[in-house]
């Protein structure tokens, strides 16, 4: 993968994706070498953040990676200094909330792989832009 000038890794989109979306890699076995796309859900690994709209495939991605500052969209109201991940489809993130996931770990339950996006630095209601550190890691 190339390093932009910006520090910001240089990608190509698989498809439309929103400014400020988190992003991921393709599925597994994909040949489609730095393509990514947008993490619809919690349980997909994000590489980091998208800095700008691209309309359609090929375009070039600047994208936010680990320690780096971005904004994300809430889907939900969360404080500052929360651990934040994908929400929906629409890339709009909610708070980790790892208590509900341990207590479903402790009642039986399965447990899949959650991924946090980054860290708020802000407190935000839904719909707010809010900085974050970009900060992709395993939340069980």
């Amino acid at each position: 993968m190339a390093f932009s000038d910006t520090g910001l890794l240089s990608l190509k989109a698989a498809s439309a994706i929103v400014q400020w979306a988190p992003v991921g890699p393709l599925v597994a076995g994909s040949e489609l070498d730095e393509t990514i796309i947008r993490a619809g859900s919690w349980n997909v690994l994000p590489v980091g953040v998208n800095t700008a709209t691209l309309a359609t495939y090929g375009l070039p991605a600047a994208v936010a990676i680990k320690g780096q500052r971005a904004y994300g969209i809430a889907a939900a109201s969360l404080g500052a200094l929360t651990p934040v991940a994908v929400g929906s489809t629409n890339g709009r993130l909610i708070p980790v909330c790892a208590s509900g996931i341990t207590t479903h770990a402790g009642s039986g339950g399965d447990v899949a792989s959650r991924y946090a996006v980054g860290i708020a630095l802000k407190s935000a209601v839904d719909g707010d832009y809010f900085p974050i550190i970009v900060d992709p890691q395993l939340v069980l």
